[in-house]
């Protein structure tokens, strides 16, 4: 998803579409704990991560069954040994970890099968393990969720949590990408679930089922584009966080670790974990700009030890315009030393040390 979309939400932050009036029976029955025991990642207790998102390139384009979705596109398209596998190589080549995102609209839209969505997911998965790489899977979005219904929704997510509980890399799943700022209307395009239920039931129900099958934490991650929404409560940001096991901020503003502590100190963060999920800037800002994006992000997990590390937006670019390159590798696969060098200082053990050396 382009960046574009977390500082469009910024103009409409009090406004939320799509609200449940709470937790129906359904989604209790499938979760009937709404906070696990985990606090974190389920990773070791001296380890953090530092690590990338892959991401799906504009340049592929994309068919009128894929509506606009370049997510969609790439698992339509499935450019393992061109786009794909590379990406996971560079991955591995300079952090521990990987966040891959998952689609449910390319189902929906009958462009591919659910058995080959899965047997590609294995593929990911099996490939990450032989890199060494912990893997943080996310199911989706809602933007691109397609005409799937709930019991169908309910149908993925159980085999792919029984998928992913097989795979000892796993260290936790995003139940769906930035929920509450992919239902805000000026998310970018359409916001394509429009089930009867309230997706905050559905994603209660889904979280449940990924916490039994797959025996992992799970989060709901929240676009941060503005430093104040360390504690935004508008509704229901405080039910996703609390349905969540760690909290999950994706960093697209300028922040501070005093800023960040600030969401540990709400009812739904306190004795939690967070990771930074999503964090980056593009060129569209000058060198110095992107390096002290990185050098604050680095502070940020480098203050406390119950952050469980940080996953770079992206190894990377999606496209040629400046907007769409944040990647930490350019078009030719070179590291960008302006963002990779403090990347690489973002630490990988508990140890609290706030610099840049």
């Amino acid at each position: 998803m382009s960046r574009r979309a977390v500082l469009k939400i910024a103009a409409a932050a009090p406004a939320v579409l799509g609200l449940g009036a709470g937790l129906n029976a359904a989604a209790l029955a499938l979760s009937p704990a709404l906070a696990s025991e985990a606090t974190g990642l389920k990773i070791p207790a001296n380890t953090r991560l530092r690590g990338v998102n892959i991401v799906p390139t504009f340049a592929a384009g994309v068919i009128p069954a894929d509506q606009d979705s370049v997510w969609s596109a790439m698992w339509r398209v499935w450019n393992w040994n061109g786009w794909i596998k590379p990406q996971i190589d560079d991955a591995a080549a300079i952090g521990n970890a990987i966040r891959f995102f998952g689609n449910t609209h390319c189902i929906a839209q009958g462009n591919i099968a659910q058995a080959t969505y899965l047997a590609r997911w294995q593929q990911v998965l099996d490939y990450s393990v032989a890199k060494g790489l912990s893997i943080y899977p996310c199911g989706g979005d809602l933007g691109h969720w397609g005409n799937f219904t709930w019991s169908q929704s309910v149908a993925l997510y159980t085999a792919w949590a029984k998928m992913l509980s097989i795979c000892p890399n796993v260290v936790g799943v995003d139940i769906t990408n930035e929920a509450w700022g992919q239902m805000q209307p000026v998310s970018v395009g359409p916001t394509t679930y429009n089930q009867p239920e309230s997706y905050v039931d559905l994603l209660a129900a889904l979280s449940g089922i990924v916490r039994s099958e797959a025996g992992v934490p799970i989060a709901h991650s929240f676009p941060l584009a503005d430093s104040s929404w360390w504690t935004l409560s508008n509704d229901p940001i405080p039910t996703l966080f609390e349905m969540s096991d760690f909290l999950d901020y994706h960093i697209y503003a300028s922040a501070t670790p005093a800023q960040a502590a600030q969401a540990f100190t709400n009812s739904w963060g306190v004795g939690k974990h967070m990771v930074i999920g999503e964090f980056g800037v593009n060129e569209t800002l000058s060198s110095n700009a992107r390096t002290a994006r990185y050098q604050q992000l680095r502070d940020i997990v480098a203050s406390r030890t119950d952050i469980d590390g940080a996953l770079a937006w992206s190894c990377w670019d999606l496209g040629s315009a400046p907007d769409l390159e944040p990647g930490l590798y350019d078009a030719s696969r070179r590291l960008r030393t302006d963002i990779s060098t403090p990347f690489a200082t973002i630490p990988v053990t508990r140890a609290i040390s706030i610099g840049h050396s």
